[in-house]
């Protein structure tokens, strides 16, 4: 990530965040935690925004090591996301890959693409073998975050944008507004 000068007034920075592979990203709620945390204690504020090619994100310090992030409304559209191809419902997505049945994702898009899939088992998965083979597959033109998660507890968390796109609701719910996250436990 690098902080830059801030290009509209009511921000303190713009934010470019950068994927392990040399790629932009439009978001990272994790990141933006840390860039609020550097300027919250720079500037004494315990409210802030700062900017991101995904827009601007609204950032409160709750305590010491403690801030929520406000990643925005969630873009639910097959095309807002981007997708390669129109699908009728982004909460259930077949993913195919050939020695994979992992069931349908929930796709979103919080800045940047997630793609989630609810397993019974998270360690019995071998995530170094299927997230970079989702990640890349043909499906997600500007590649896509993969999370596979498994529901223990609906009120933790520790990765903001991903908690947000395993936050979405069942097919039978209406879509948030907002999500706002404040893990426990992290920094």
């Amino acid at each position: 990530m690098v902080m830059s000068d801030p290009r509209h007034t009511g921000t303190l920075a713009y934010v470019t965040i950068y994927n392990n592979d040399g790629s932009l990203s439009g978001a990272c709620g994790n990141g933006t935690r840390c860039v609020a945390d550097r300027l919250a204690r720079e500037t004494g504020a315990d409210s802030l925004v700062v900017e991101t090619a995904a827009g601007l994100i609204a950032c409160e310090r709750l305590g010491p090591w403690t801030y929520r992030v406000d990643m925005g409304a969630p873009r639910l559209g097959w095309h807002e996301i981007p997708l390669a191809y129109a699908v009728a419902d982004t909460r259930k997505v077949d993913v195919p890959l050939d020695g994979a049945d992992f069931g349908p994702a929930s796709v979103v898009d919080m800045g940047n693409p997630h793609a989630v899939f609810f397993v019974g088992e998270v360690a019995a998965i071998d995530l170094a073998r299927w997230g970079p083979r989702y990640e890349t597959h043909p499906l997600f033109p500007e590649k896509a975050n993969i999370s596979f998660a498994e529901v223990k507890a609906r009120d933790r968390s520790q990765c903001a944008s991903g908690s947000a796109a395993s936050a979405r609701p069942s097919p039978a719910a209406p879509p948030p507004a907002r999500r706002w996250f404040r893990p426990r436990g992290s920094g």
